[in-house]
């Protein structure tokens, strides 16, 4: 969330430099005593903004509390944009007191700007306030048309997350026992940070099913050389049962990759707008190893590369922060709803 919003913050910067845009956090993930400090010096820089002469507040959802700060804009004579960064897993979607909550609390901002068609499909949203959409922003690196070298041999997979049972990483680890059990050669790369309890729990699956020739857990890597690994692997499996719109897929089809996610909406609008493999939450892993272990390596290749420069084109920083602004704008001038 933090990248994402460090990119709009610099994608608006740059072409539309006429635009004051101030980024904080709401430091509500993890809310505990603890840390009620940190959520009232957010909503404390909420009037600050205020008294600085600013109108919209873009807010970014993915926790429920994030929603107190759409009461606090409001009070403060302030206009709200919002955006969801949660699925239909989500408890604040799944539970129907919190989801009724959630609807309600939406229904008080002046837009939605959702990151795709499809997130209507997972969160309850207020029918009457209206709707924008907006892109995501991918890294500027990723923007670039780097060529990928020529690669042949075994399948270079590569799952990239917060390594956790949510985001799917033992699963692919039982993808990859599929894969060598059915004589597949094929090497994966699990990169990510994690608690030390889960780097544990990982490293023993591994030992179980003896994969220590074929899995190589990096851990947490900086950014650039992220970028790196998606442009010199083959197949991103992202088994991630909360990702709304998962922005690794985006990335891994911008470097010229082929991508295997579950069947949420997010990654079914992705790869049914590029291009990719949906499958089955029920058999996710039984599908994956039996499409790897079936489908030509120098073919998925091919299908990787032939997507990544119409997806940079269409999600490049100059389009995406257009649309952006366009939203920006209705919400600061709409006078129908919430006004």
């Amino acid at each position: 969330m933090e990248t994402f919003c460090t990119r709009a913050v610099q994608a608006l910067a740059d072409h539309f430099p006429a635009l004051s845009v101030r980024h904080a956090g709401t430091y509500t993930a993890y809310l505990s005593a603890r840390t009620l400090s940190q959520l009232l010096g957010g909503i404390a820089g909420v009037a600050r903004f205020r008294l600085g002469g600013h109108g919209v507040v873009w807010l970014q959802y993915v926790n429920l509390p994030d929603l107190a700060y759409i009461l606090v804009a409001r009070a403060l004579g302030l206009r709200v944009m919002v955006t969801p960064h949660l699925g239909s897993n989500w408890r604040s979607q799944r539970d129907p007191r919190l989801r009724a909550l959630s609807r309600s609390l939406l229904g008080r901002a002046q837009r939605i700007a959702l990151l795709a068609p499809t997130q209507a499909e997972e969160v309850a949203l207020p029918g009457r306030v209206p709707q924008s959409a907006v892109s995501t922003f991918l890294p500027a690196e990723v923007l670039l048309p780097v060529p990928r070298a020529a690669q042949t041999g075994p399948l270079r997979l590569l799952h990239a997350s917060r390594l956790s049972r949510e985001k799917g990483t033992f699963k692919v680890v039982e993808v990859a026992a599929a894969l060598r059990d059915r004589g597949v050669p094929f090497t994966l790369e699990i990169a990510g940070g994690a608690d030390e309890a889960t780097f544990v729990a990982l490293r023993a699956l591994i030992a179980a099913h003896d994969l220590a020739a074929h899995v190589h857990l990096t851990g947490w890597i900086e950014p650039a050389a992220l970028m790196e690994r998606l442009r010199v692997s083959d197949v991103l499996v992202h088994l991630s049962t909360i990702d709304s719109y998962p922005l690794i897929v985006l990335e891994a089809l911008a470097c010229g990759m082929f991508p295997i996610a579950l069947d949420l909406a997010g990654a079914r609008n992705i790869v049914g707008r590029f291009d990719g493999l949906i499958v089955d939450p029920a058999a996710d892993i039984a599908q994956t190893a039996a499409f790897l272990a079936t489908a030509e390596a120098d073919d998925l290749r091919r299908r990787g590369q032939a997507q990544s420069a119409r997806v940079r084109e269409s999600l490049g920083w100059q389009a995406a922060a257009a649309q952006l602004a366009q939203a920006l704008q209705q919400t600061a001038t709409d006078q129908a709803v919430n006004a």
